[in-house]
């Protein structure tokens, strides 16, 4: 009777060492997978950063190319506006001195009859 109860004891420390054999494999393969994943989570967070770095290096370039676009286009907006005004300023002072002297021919005219 002993010595069935001693076999029946080493067929259970037996299985009980087999089933620390499998779940020492299993967690040994679950921590490579979390140690893979880790891995690639940490690649492409990497390279979401890099690319992110690149959007914001891009959308910077562009504002400053549009910004300079609004200055010139201001600058060119004012100045042919100012060369419309002296234009106007020019053509009024003629249109003036037309009519004075107009005025003046008519004004002779009159006198002369």
């Amino acid at each position: 009777l002993l010595k069935e109860e001693m076999e029946a004891s080493r067929i259970k420390l037996d299985g009980e060492k087999s089933d620390k054999a499998e779940l020492a494999a299993e967690k040994a393969s679950v921590e490579a997978k979390l140690a893979a994943h880790t891995a690639s989570s940490a690649k492409m967070t990497e390279e979401h950063e890099a690319s992110v770095a690149e959007m914001d290096a891009s959308a910077t370039k562009m504002t400053e190319e549009h910004e300079a676009t609004v200055i010139e286009l201001k600058d060119s907006v004012m100045t042919a506006a100012e060369e419309h005004m002296a234009a106007i300023t020019n053509m009024t002072e003629e249109h003036n001195a037309t009519v004075a002297n107009l005025r003046t021919c008519f004004e002779a005219e009159i006198d002369a009859n």
